[in-house]
């Protein structure tokens, strides 16, 4: 559970960064899922970090998502020159961890601003003859 901070919950930055994974998390909600216990900004991905990945999929193609939902501003923001090749995929963005009840974000669900480019929301993948569509459930959020 990564909720009530004043500030953004996790922050992926520097040109440095790359190959973070960050599944599995309640971001912005209490640990029932639902209860909003907002940070300002729920995940940022900034300042030419790259190759990270917000909710994916294990080896064996399993969902291991986020739920990023109550915060105050934004749930997901990637932003700034050379922030690229960044996936956000399989994650629960203004909903409960089930997408059947909104928990809005104050702002946008996902919010990709100047100088990103090259990055994903959602990304079909396939491995050996298996397909997986790493798609987000975006939803309930105010921006």
């Amino acid at each position: 559970v990564i909720s009530g901070n004043r500030g953004t919950g996790v922050v992926v930055s520097d040109p440095e960064t790359s190959g973070v994974s960050v599944l599995g998390n309640l971001i912005g909600v209490a640990a029932d899922g639902v209860t909003p216990l907002g940070n300002e900004v729920g995940v940022r991905v900034t300042n030419g970090s790259s190759g990270n990945f917000i909710g994916f999929v294990d080896l064996d193609f399993a969902p291991l998502p986020n739920t990023i939902s109550g915060n105050r501003g934004d749930g997901v923001v990637i932003d700034g020159d050379g922030t690229t090749g960044n996936v956000v995929g399989v994650n629960f963005i203004g909903t409960d961890p089930a997408g059947a009840v909104a928990v809005p974000n104050g702002g946008h669900g996902v919010l990709v601003g100047a100088g990103a480019t090259g990055n994903f929301v959602g990304l079909s993948i396939e491995e050996g003859g298996k397909f997986f569509d790493a798609g987000n459930t975006i939803s309930g959020n105010l921006g």
